[in-house]
């Protein structure tokens, strides 16, 4: 079942509004647990376990990445942009 989850803050809203935004869709197809950051100038908007097999939408930043990392190890960045639905 699919998560929604909000990256951005009541306080970033209006400033959102006016900028390019998008929803994201990201799928676990490892077979490991791993963790997930959404982050725009280094700021961190979210920070989530994806388990094997799960899916997760959320809203984002044009400009913002999606590291992931499994096991502990430092993993993938990607740009959210790739990843709108």
């Amino acid at each position: 079942m699919p998560y929604l989850l909000s990256l951005l803050s009541d306080q970033l809203i209006d400033t959102v509004n006016k900028v390019d935004q998008g929803l994201c869709y990201y799928i676990n197809k490892s077979n490991y647990v791993q963790t997930i950051r959404a982050t725009n100038q280094g700021i961190c908007y979210l920070e989530c376990l994806v388990f094997p097999g799960e899916r997760v939408i959320f809203a984002t930043l044009a400009d913002s990445y999606l590291e992931i990392n499994s096991d502990g190890s430092q993993g993938d960045k990607i740009e959210c942009e790739l990843l709108y639905i």
